[in-house]
């Protein structure tokens, strides 16, 4: 469904409209041409069991990497270690990058944004050599009620494709191209309506 390239590409929505499990689709069609996937994810709810009806044979496992990451500051420190590693790896999810960033925000603006514009500069050089998938959180602005991706512009202006999920009804929106479809989610992952 996603066209993943050498870059980043960036998928927001709200809470339950779908993020991760187009995330998990994307690793399982990476994990069915034997290619490794690593899996960041920050919000401690990514669901094996899920995810194997997504992949449905377990010994592609043997190719995907889950790490979890419990602090904005280690989020940090991990994202700024895996230029090391990304040579063993096709595809890198993030789940979400936002999750501590809106933590840290309320208490520290200016060091959040700092770390938030950090973390994507180290993806961006990284997905020149592999593409990157980053999930992403939103919120509605209490000014102008407006649904905005966490992280604001330094999310979008380091975002070379984005993809926006709505809930009611579900619906992919590629907004480089203009672009959109519905979609349903099934036991199999996600499906173009």
């Amino acid at each position: 469904m996603l066209n993943l390239t050498n870059n980043i590409t960036t998928v927001y929505g709200p809470g339950g409209s779908g993020k991760t499990t187009l995330a998990m689709a994307s690793s399982a069609d990476y994990l069915k041409n034997n290619k490794k996937v690593l899996y960041i994810d920050t919000e401690q709810t990514f669901s094996v069991d899920r995810f194997l009806q997504i992949i449905k044979d377990k010994k592609l496992l043997d190719n995907f990497l889950l790490t979890r990451i419990g602090s904005f500051k280690e989020q940090q420190i991990f994202i700024n270690g895996l230029y090391k590693i990304k040579n063993n790896f096709s595809l890198i999810i993030m789940d979400t990058i936002g999750n501590h960033y809106r933590t840290l925000v309320k208490s520290k603006p200016d060091l959040a944004n700092r770390m938030l514009f950090s973390q994507f500069r180290a993806l961006k050089e990284i997905s020149t050599i592999i593409p990157v998938l980053i999930l992403n959180q939103v919120y509605e602005n209490p000014v102008t009620n407006e649904v905005v991706m966490v992280g604001g512009n330094i999310s979008l202006e380091n975002t070379n494709q984005l993809v926006e999920l709505k809930k009611e009804p579900r619906q992919i929106i590629f907004k480089n191209d203009n672009k959109s479809r519905l979609f349903r989610i099934t036991t199999e992952g996600v499906h173009l309506v």
